[in-house]
């Protein structure tokens, strides 16, 4: 969107952003801990993407889900239902063929899954605005919101309601997938090579102490 295109970080956003992470990063990472302690088996793939997603929501909203929430399977679900129905041929084909989207329901899906997407952070949102206070800023969007509130009478402004939808729905779209893909593969390479997981390990050691 418009305005993460046109931001450039600052030093405050690059002395700040890093740290605010990462904190959000290893408290999530006790969850994903405790699940892997149960000693059964388990999907990769649902535990990395509950992690993410739930980093994301931190980061945007100030909180987290159970991993076992209602609402945050659904929010889950729509996600990956249309990060998968985006690369099919269908998809692929209308996008080229407006015309004939008729014929597949993949495109529909899609659009079905951004407008309850839409629901519901437009519920989030709400929630926020009730709640907003310039002295406790929980995330990305109550920071948008004071931002929004100081432009309001700036009639050219990038801090609208439309804005922050677009851009809490990239992050979301762009982060969730990506990431947890890439840390998926990352466990499948060190469970094939277990010396560079030693490696890694030692590493990581060294850092922290």
């Amino acid at each position: 969107s418009t305005t993460l295109e046109k931001a450039k970080p600052g030093p405050f956003y690059l002395q700040v952003s890093p740290s605010v992470c990462s904190t959000r990063i290893q408290f999530e990472n006790q969850s994903v801990f405790i699940v892997l302690n149960v000693g059964k088996p388990f999907d990769t793939k649902v535990i990395l993407n509950s992690a993410v997603s739930n980093v994301i929501c931190s980061v945007l909203f100030g909180e987290r889900f159970a991993y076992e929430d209602p609402v945050f399977l659904t929010l889950l679900k729509l996600l990956n239902e249309n990060t998968k129905l985006l690369g099919s041929p269908a998809v692929q084909l209308y996008n080229f063929y407006p015309s004939i989207g008729f014929l597949f329901g993949a495109p529909k899906t899609v659009s079905r899954n951004i407008e309850e997407l839409n629901a519901f952070l437009e519920t989030f949102f709400k929630e926020h605005r009730q709640r907003f206070s310039e002295n406790n800023l929980t995330g990305f969007v109550d920071a948008f919101l004071m931002k929004q509130q100081q432009e309001s009478r700036n009639s050219h402004t990038h801090f609208h309601n439309a804005n922050l939808l677009f851009s809490t729905l990239d992050l979301f779209a762009a982060g969730t997938e990506t990431t947890s893909t890439t840390i998926r593969w990352g466990i499948l390479l060190m469970m094939k090579y277990p010396e560079i997981q030693s490696k890694a390990k030692h590493l990581s050691l060294i850092k922290v102490f």
